[in-house]
């Protein structure tokens, strides 16, 4: 992966200079406010002195009363415009858009960071596509990382060379089928599980409970009496909980078989951290964990140790599979909805495909028994074997006559 970009540095004995440490070596920037009140920064080529001289200039534009606005600053690079960007736009993104955005960028940064924001073109934009899948990210990652790349362009209000890539210059995700674990690969998963995650990933599969949902469980929201657990609200990405993204059928009550009761009373009491209030699946510390930690340090090193074929399972999977498996019992579809919290029209247009195997596989089993259950006879002799193969076939044509 990427090394990080250096952090911005205060110059001493000039307040408002900053500096920070590049490939092309150091890079001196200073922040101010646009005429529509906007905090900038501006990067400066050349030596402290220049820096100054710069800064001096704009605060004399300003007091002056000209006009300045980012058309003006085109000596911003993509880095600082990137991170103004986030935040101004911060109060009007939602906290798990924010953070995404953020990680999105930083990954254009060790490509286009440096670069004055005005001068990147076309070019620039496939050499930052090819350089991330060189990386070795997906398709699919890159495609999501030019969405915020493109948003800031268009927030600096200078040509924005996303929208003037060719279709063969932009990525080509092939769309991912739902990764379902079947029974041995479950058994191999828990196998190789940590002990820390082990909780957290049987429970997902056994509850099909979002990633969210579950790491924001405090004991309260689990009922062993009724064996059920309470859904009402998750973890937020900051910490703390909150209300849940999917309002109405998100609330619900979860059916917990009696071998995962059991499961959660044995983490319950050698858990420290055993009270109402307490969060079900916590770090040494008591706090919740993190998401990152779980898929990362859980799931993908013990699907690694499990050796489990690909593509690797992803977390919202563990969801899939609980599903399948309710299907596979033959469970009414609205039962299912309540179950993960989906209408009823959303669980039937995202696993329309598994209802419907299951429905058809039962009845082809069943048609198959009664053509043929009577004719087959398994571990005939070598002298009994043509007639009895003639027989089947002599059936079969008489079924298709029909």
């Amino acid at each position: 992966m990427q090394n990080e970009p250096s952090k911005r540095v205060r110059v001493k004995k000039h307040p408002g200079i900053y500096y920070r440490e590049g490939k092309r070596g150091r890079r001196y920037m200073f922040p101010y406010r646009d005429s529509d009140g906007r905090q900038r920064w501006k990067s400066v080529e050349g030596k402290l002195e220049d820096a100054l001289d710069e800064r001096n200039a704009m605060r004399r534009k300003l007091r002056g009363g000209e006009v300045v606005r980012p058309s003006e600053s085109h000596r911003l690079t993509f880095e600082d415009a990137a991170r103004e960007f986030l935040v101004a736009k911060k109060p009007g993104l939602s906290e798990r858009t924010h953070e995404t955005y953020k990680l999105q960028l930083e990954r254009a940064f060790a490509f286009i960071g440096e670069r004055f924001v005005a001068s990147l073109r076309r070019e620039d934009m496939a050499e930052l596509v090819s350089g991330l899948l060189a990386k070795g990210y997906s398709p699919q990652t890159v495609k999501t990382t030019l969405t915020p790349v493109s948003r800031v362009f268009d927030y600096a209000r200078v040509p924005n060379p996303v929208k003037a890539l060719d279709r063969d210059e932009r990525p080509k995700p092939e769309p991912r089928e739902q990764r379902i674990l079947s029974k041995a690969e479950i058994q191999k998963l828990f196998s190789a599980c940590s002990d820390t995650y082990r909780p957290v990933i049987q429970t997902a599969i056994f509850t099909g409970m979002r990633q969210m949902e579950l790491l924001g469980l405090t004991w309260a929201d689990v009922d062993f009496e009724t064996q059920t657990i309470r859904v009402r609200e998750q973890l937020s990405r900051s910490g703390g909980r909150k209300a849940l993204k999917t309002k109405g059928k998100g609330r619900r009550d979860v059916d917990v078989p009696p071998f995962l009761v059991q499961m959660l009373r044995e983490h319950k009491a050698a858990s420290p951290f055993s009270q109402d209030t307490d969060y079900v699946f916590t770090t040494g510390s008591g706090k919740p964990f993190g998401w990152s930690n779980v898929d990362r340090q859980g799931l993908h090193k013990a699907s690694e140790r499990a050796k489990l074929r690909a593509p690797r399972p992803r977390f919202h999977d563990l969801r899939h599979t609980f599903v399948s498996i309710l299907i596979g019992q033959g469970q009414p579809v609205s039962y299912v909805a309540d179950q993960v919290g989906d209408s009823v029209e959303t669980t039937l247009r995202t696993y329309a495909h598994l209802f419907d195997k299951a429905a058809h596989s039962e009845k082809s089993r069943a048609a198959m028994e009664a053509a043929f259950g009577n004719s087959v006879v398994t571990g005939a002799s070598e002298t009994s074997e043509t007639p009895k193969r003639a027989a089947v076939v002599d059936i079969a044509s008489k079924q298709g006559n029909r």
